[in-house]
């Protein structure tokens, strides 16, 4: 079996992958008897997570958006009133590479009120 130009196509013992960079499409193949599935997936392309921390939530998630990202936003309460509202840690790090369209976890400053 080939692989048209631009696509990439792997065998496991149960089925054929067939990769491209455009989609990702699963049907049964009754032309391949000896083969079960035909899987088309869309190929990863690498970005480089931007670094957000000590931007606002507003801005970081903007900033990953750019990059092909998705910002999956939590609150911690273990961070200075100085920090409030912006982020202070972010999972995976700035600088690493990872598949666009990706999550990124970024925590962002909320103290607890001093009372």
């Amino acid at each position: 079996m080939r692989a048209p130009s631009g696509w990439w196509l792997i065998r496991d013992p149960n089925r054929w992958l067939i990769r491209s960079s455009t989609a990702c499409i699963h049907w049964l193949s009754a032309v391949l008897a000896w083969c079960s599935r035909i899987f088309l997936c869309a190929a990863a392309t690498p970005v480089t997570v931007p670094n957000v921390i000590g931007q606002t939530q507003d801005q970081a998630t903007a900033t990953l958006t750019d990059a092909g990202l998705t910002a999956a936003p939590t609150t911690t309460s273990n961070c200075n009133s100085a920090d409030n509202g912006s982020v202070v840690t972010q999972n995976p790090a700035g600088g690493a590479s990872v598949d666009k369209g990706s999550s990124v976890t970024i925590n962002v400053c909320s103290p607890t009120p001093v009372e």
